[in-house]
């Protein structure tokens, strides 16, 4: 099954951009200025800090810079949990979730009792993940209804453990297992922008395959971060998909959904990685997350091959100081290059 690549793919550039200009401070204000204004307990210990750091040596100045990111996401994760309490008390949004919200009902309330316990333990947030159900196999036509074929529930729960397995030794993603709850027949935006409604202010990244009744699967994707204003939604690749066919034959619904399940986890890989190097620098860690069947199908297939090559390269453009010098206000150069230096490695992985 061969895949294609979309123009405006080329990568998740969308997210390594989005992720420098809203969290590495090319808005009108740096963070630190931003949480400082909103908060005098921060704006006590930055002060503190910036104390320090005007008689340190430069390694001081480093690690005031990387102080402040911290206490500028810990502001940001109590601000995000205080709105969302507040939201999920409203009568107004009682009736959003009754009407429009597309996931389990106890979600968000789920979400609402991490927050509140990650609180007392300082740990930053981390991304969710939120995968859409498409239909996957020929939709049975019932009278005033579309129902899903009855394998589709079974299938993506199947995808959804081994996706879990895969993501098992990341401490900063949580995947929405069972969160999706209805089969999504129409696909498009308004799933995403309803989730992003509720979820805006938490980092999360939704997928939404899509078949195309021309024989691709389409995979988008929205992502956002706490301070963006919008999801970025884009098409990012497609695989050759036919359901009529993968009902009859058993052996491509296999095929199919072993590359759904890498393509997924390349997605989720690829976002985590661009999310987590750029706003903490955190190491790439896609490559541990593909046992060798999975690098066996990218390496087969040119679309996932290019879309991952694409990505860290895109990552690595990126940490370019001449167009980003901001990111100099929470790194040293040297870290700077240690970072673009991990994410070209990557791109070279395949």
């Amino acid at each position: 099954m061969e895949s294609q690549s979309y123009a405006a793919n080329c990568g998740l550039f969308w997210v390594a951009n989005s992720v420098v200009s809203t969290i590495m401070g090319t808005t009108n204000r740096s963070l630190h200025e931003e949480a400082a204004q909103r908060n005098l307990d921060f704006q006590r210990e930055l002060e503190d800090a910036r104390n320090i750091a005007q008689d340190e040596v430069e390694a001081e100045k480093i690690a005031f810079k990387r102080r402040v990111m911290k206490l500028s996401r810990q502001y940001r994760q109590a601000e995000s949990a205080e709105m969302f309490d507040q939201q999920l008390k409203t009568i107004e949004l009682q009736s959003f979730i009754e009407k429009y919200w597309p996931l389990a009902p106890a979600l968000p309330n789920i979400i609402l009792n991490e927050i509140e316990q990650s609180k007392h333990s300082n740990r930053t947030l981390p991304l969710n993940v939120i995968l859409l159900h498409a239909p996957l196999l020929p939709p049975k036509v019932a009278p005033m209804a579309i129902k899903a074929h009855s394998k589709d529930f079974e299938t993506y729960k199947e995808l959804e453990r081994k996706l879990e397995i895969s993501l098992r030794t990341l401490d900063d993603v949580r995947l929405r297992k069972d969160s999706c709850i209805n089969t999504d027949f129409v696909g498009g935006n308004a799933n995403m922008m309803n989730i992003h409604f509720l979820m805006g202010g938490l980092p999360t990244l939704v997928i939404s395959p899509k078949y195309n009744n021309e024989g691709k699967m389409i995979f988008n994707a929205a992502v956002w971060e706490a301070q963006a204003i919008r999801p970025l939604i884009r098409p990012l690749f497609s695989i050759s998909y036919e359901p009529l066919i993968a009902e009859r034959d058993e052996e491509y619904f296999k095929q199919a959904i072993e590359k759904i399940e890498t393509a997924l986890t390349v997605i989720v890989g690829a976002t985590r990685d661009s999310y987590m190097l750029l706003t903490q620098g955190k190491a790439p860690m896609l490559n541990s997350l593909l046992d060798e069947k999975k690098k066996v199908i990218i390496e087969s297939d040119k679309a996932l091959k290019s879309f991952v090559r694409q990505e860290y390269e895109n990552i690595a453009n990126a940490l370019d100081t001449k167009y980003s010098p901001k990111l100099l206000e929470a790194y040293s150069i040297e870290d700077v290059e240690s970072m673009k230096s991990q994410a070209h490695n990557m791109s070279l992985t395949f």
